[in-house]
Order: structure tokens, then C-alpha cells, then sequence
């Protein structure tokens, strides 16, 4: 048990170094306004990556026992460690953020959501779409129903874009890396048990 603490902490360790921010899905909001901070990507940016995170999202928890309960900690031991020390940071990047500022930018979030959730809901009653506004909208409101690998196709398009996605260094690091211009490969339909790096 000792040694498998030990592995995982040196895990935890090596994704520390790998990624400047950890996504939390228990707190999407708070993790993707980080996100914003710490790249190019604005609050409209990151409004359907909430949508492809918290959609399946059961927020019902079963009622476990006190054995129960120790039981699965330790049957978890490396989702448990990984959680806790990634839950703690998140919080300690949202203190430096400022709680008041957070505050704000979430209202903020929320109601570009609605926005976008309006937009979508008025081209559902439109039964021909032509105006060029109206298919943008119709394309904007697809991308919100997309699921973890779509959105990772999604946001690695949007950081090329904004010149933020490093495509040399994921071709060689990466486990399915990305094309020559950092797009998504087509056989991406071998891979859809994957999950963006989220916990």
C-alpha cells in the first residue's frame, strides 16, 4: 500500500508539471473561468464545454454505509488522491483568482449560456434555415450537444486558431496526437471511450 501511495503521488506530480490547469466537473464553472485566464479563450468559447461536461452528470449519489464508504476510498486509492489534491489546488488558484471576482465571472458564464440557449431554442421553430445568421447559430448550438472527444476536437481547432496549442510537441507526446495543423485525426471513432482530462 505504502509503494502504491508513493506511485501515485509521483503521478499526481507528473500531471502537476504537464498541465496548468485541471478541470474539476464538480465545479465546471469555477474550472472553466480558470480556463479562460490561463488561455486565449473567452467565456462564449468555453460556454459548450460546459454543456459536454454536465449534461450526463447525475447529481443523485447512492447512500453508502461507513464500511461502504471506507471501503471504496481504498479500493479507489489513486482516483481518491488525484481528486483530492487537484480539488485542493483548484480551490487555491480560485483564492488567488479572487472569490468576489469568480462571482462575477460566473454570472457572467451563466448568462452567455442563456443566451446561447435562447438562440437555440428560437432556430428549433425555424423549419427552412437560410439566413447565414441562423446556420451559425444552428452549427453553434450542434457543437453544445457534442461529447468528450468531439469537444476536444473542438477546443484543439480553437487553440490552434488563437496560436496557444503547442502541435509539435503533442505529436510526440500525445497518445492519439493531432494532425500536421493540429486537427483532429479522422479515425477518432476508434477512441470515443476517451475522456478530455477532467476529474
Amino acid at each position: 500500500e505504502q509503494y502504491n501511495t508513493i506511485a501515485i503521488q509521483e503521478k499526481i506530480e507528473e500531471i502537476e508539471k504537464e498541465f496548468d490547469l485541471v478541470i474539476v466537473v464538480q465545479h465546471i464553472e469555477e474550472s472553466l473561468i480558470l480556463l479562460t485566464e490561463c488561455s486565449d479563450l473567452t467565456i462564449e468559447d468555453v460556454v459548450i464545454l460546459k454543456y459536454a461536461n454536465v449534461r450526463n452528470f447525475k447529481k443523485s449519489k447512492p447512500i453508502l454505509t461507513p464500511n461502504e464508504y471506507d471501503n471504496l476510498i481504498q479500493w479507489n486509492l489513486a482516483d481518491t488522491m488525484i481528486y483530492n489534491h487537484f480539488n485542493k489546488t483548484l480551490w487555491e488558484k480560485i483564492d488567488n483568482f479572487g472569490r468576489g471576482k469568480m462571482d462575477i465571472k460566473i454570472k457572467e458564464l451563466r448568462m452567455a449560456q442563456s443566451i446561447k440557449q435562447k438562440e437555440c431554442d428560437s432556430v428549433k421553430t425555424k423549419p427552412n434555415l437560410k439566413r447565414i445568421e441562423d446556420l451559425k447559430i444552428k452549427h453553434d448550438c450542434m457543437i453544445q450537444n457534442l461529447n468528450y472527444i468531439g469537444a476536444d476536437k473542438y477546443f484543439r481547432n480553437k487553440m490552434t486558431e488563437k496560436g496557444i496549442y503547442d502541435i509539435e510537441r503533442a505529436q510526440k507526446t500525445c497518445k492519439y496526437p493531432p494532425g500536421k495543423h493540429g486537427e483532429w485525426r479522422e479515425n477518432v471513432s476508434k477512441y470515443k471511450h476517451l475522456k478530455s482530462l477532467n476529474i
